[in-house]
């Protein structure tokens, strides 16, 4: 055989480029209250309860009651992606990178996003007519570790601190790394009905327990403690303020030897809306 058959050699490539293993999407956009904004922050107004009052004489004074209003503020902040493709590389390519570096920067704001929520679940929150005030996530909302992951009954005591705040039953929702998961499946206070129900959300074939639908992050903060933060709420508890929602552009930079610059960029910002609608609970790992 001749030794110039080298020179025939095909170099193969696969054709489709494959993104590695990462979350694709944000899993907790749409278990949050979402609005668009204008301007630098975002400003929300609520009205607590008031009490009716007795009517205890004919013809008197009407009562007049003070309706309590609060304010939340959310600071917007901006975030970028952005990376080359110059066109040599793309010469030597056989598939368009450009929507793979699209998709690539896509997955990287979804995940930003899940990051703006979960940071503002137990932070201090902004209060005041001008933003002046503070809230700090009050303790009384904190299922302790007890030197446990995540139990029946840390479940069942974040369930009872949402009735107890009569927060609504419908749109509850609880986010949990996949060792907390795994946690309930050792638990052994739960029944055989709860561990298949558990077993059968572990497997994603449902995705709802004790009135919560679970989300699955593996973005959840660490306290000092070493101990792994998940957070139960209701939707109207969470805002997420958007000045501009995920924007896309293609575009030929000369200035870089002509490449094609791929740029993502957004606006946003969250803030919980009420202490009674957020529950942390504290999981050892």
């Amino acid at each position: 055989m001749s030794t110039q058959i080298t020179q025939a050699f095909v170099q193969h490539y696969r054709e489709n480029v494959i993104q590695l293993a990462q979350q694709k999407t944000s899993r907790l956009r749409a278990a949050v209250s979402e609005e668009k904004v204008t301007g630098e922050a975002a400003y929300f107004d609520l009205i607590g309860a008031s009490a009716a009052q007795k009517r205890t004489t004919r013809h008197g004074d009407t009562p007049l009651v003070e309706t309590p209003h609060t304010r939340r503020k959310a600071v917007l902040t901006d975030y970028e992606w952005a990376d080359l493709i110059d066109r040599q590389d793309q010469v030597r390519m056989l598939s368009s990178m450009q929507s793979e570096y699209v998709q690539a920067g896509g997955m990287a704001m979804g995940r930003a996003i899940d990051d703006v929520i979960i940071a503002a679940f137990n932070a201090t929150a902004i209060t005041g007519k001008d933003g002046t005030g503070s809230q700090a996530f009050p303790a009384g909302q904190q299922v302790g570790v007890g030197a446990a992951g995540l139990t029946l009954t840390k479940l069942r005591a974040a369930a009872k601190l949402l009735d107890q705040g009569e927060v609504e039953k419908e749109d509850r929702f609880i986010v949990t790394s996949a060792e907390q998961i795994d946690d309930l499946l050792g638990d052994t206070q739960v029944t055989s009905s709860d561990y298949n129900t558990v077993k059968a959300l572990k497997h994603g074939e449902i995705d709802s327990f004790l009135g919560f639908r679970f989300l699955h992050s593996e973005r959840l903060p660490v306290d000092g403690n070493g101990d792994r933060l998940c957070f139960a709420w209701q939707k109207r508890g969470m805002k997420l303020a958007f000045g501009e929602d995920v924007v896309t552009k293609i575009t030929e930079r000369s200035d870089k030897s002509y490449a094609m610059q791929v740029y993502l960029c957004m606006t946003l910002g969250a803030v919980r809306m009420e202490e009674a609608r957020v529950v942390e609970i504290a999981c050892a790992e």
